[in-house]
């Protein structure tokens, strides 16, 4: 029986061995302008986490739990995902400096538009989460644990939410059905 540690590791290599992690699109509102969108590792978005709460902290806003609701929070997240994951549809190279140079650069409909389709890709990429077996179920409740649980649930799709309640629930001790 595999331990806990070669099921995370065979769960890791079965995603990364998926060969399209790019995809070209249209860029928004402006017709025949492609950019490819690279889907970013976990290490990516820690990185663009940290940056929107350090940028955060610097001009005053709270960084606690659910500032994601925060809508300038959000779109600065935003951002710093896209200046990581924005590459050029033929080189595959980064378009932008820093995210300041991508946010001068582009509008706040074309930030949302984008962000949209970087998710949308995300979850194309991503196994159905409802075809999970328990033990991938399993994996994925125990990569949940530690600090910044709540805001990496809140990153997952509603489906992905939906499999992991029922697999925490499921476990749960049987009520008695009297209380004390």
């Amino acid at each position: 029986m595999a331990s806990l540690g070669e099921k995370r590791r065979i769960l890791l290599d079965e995603i990364l061995s998926r060969d399209e992690d790019t995809k070209i699109i249209q860029w928004p509102k402006r017709a025949g302008v492609k950019i490819g969108l690279r889907l970013l590792s976990e290490g990516e978005m820690s990185e663009a986490d940290c940056a929107t709460r350090e940028w955060a902290q610097g001009v005053g806003l709270e960084t606690g739990p659910g500032r994601h609701r925060d809508n300038e929070f959000a779109s600065r997240y935003a951002s710093e995902v896209l200046c990581r994951a924005l590459i050029h549809p033929e080189s595959r190279q980064p378009v932008v400096v820093d995210v300041d140079d991508l946010r001068k650069r582009i509008s706040r409909m074309e930030l949302d538009l984008l962000t949209r389709a970087y998710n949308d890709f995300a979850r194309e990429m991503f196994a159905d989460p409802d075809a999970l077996t328990d033990e991938e179920l399993g994996v994925l409740v125990e990569e949940l644990r530690g600090p910044f649980c709540e805001d990496r649930l809140l990153r997952c799709v509603p489906g992905t939410l939906r499999a992991l309640l029922r697999y925490t629930v499921s476990r749960l001790p049987a009520s008695t059905g009297s209380e004390s």
